[in-house]
């Protein structure tokens, strides 16, 4: 990685430099540093492996980036030492979502035949009450599409209920 910069310090002279580095950290140290000293970043970037990324010149306000990045890597160190939850335990926390999943599927079964009942009803009604006309033939085809879309949301709700109690069942063997 090659880091380069255009600064300007003290004297108002402008100061290009460019330098190798292994680290990232070691170049946002270097370029604090020289904020830290009195010169004004103008440009910084680094390229490596061909590519070429702007550094926000805002955030070298003088201050040193070893601590915070190191802070950093050790919160990160930590976090990934931390164990997985067994398998086990994933099951523990799994099993009550699923459930609570499978009595919202119940519950929409049941919303969907309790509207298809009213609507079959309605449609009894219709077409016992009213007399023949194109009202009563708009209000039969209507009730009947509806009744027909919600037999359709009520078989996708079904299948997504068993899905969901097959889950079930394969998390408690």
């Amino acid at each position: 990685m090659v880091l380069f910069l255009t600064a300007r310090d003290q004297n108002i002279q402008i100061r290009k430099f460019s330098c190798q580095l292994e680290k990232l950290e070691v170049a946002f140290e270097f370029l604090s540093d020289i904020v830290a000293k009195g010169s004004t970043l103008l440009q910084a970037y680094i390229v490596d492996d061909g590519k070429r990324t702007e550094l926000p010149l805002t955030i070298f306000d003088g201050e040193s980036f070893l601590t915070a990045m190191q802070e950093l890597e050790n919160e990160w160190q930590a976090l990934l030492s931390e164990p997985v939850p067994s398998a086990s335990t994933q099951k523990t926390l799994l099993i009550p979502l699923i459930q609570q999943r499978a009595r919202q599927f119940e519950t929409k079964i049941a919303s969907y035949q309790k509207l298809i009942s009213r609507l079959e009803h309605l449609l009894e009604r219709t077409r016992e009450n009213f007399s023949t006309g194109p009202i009563k033939s708009r209000m039969i085809s209507q009730y009947e599409s509806m009744i027909s879309r919600n037999h359709v949301w009520l078989i996708k709700a079904q299948i997504s209920h068993q899905i969901v109690l097959d889950r079930l069942n394969q998390l408690s063997v």
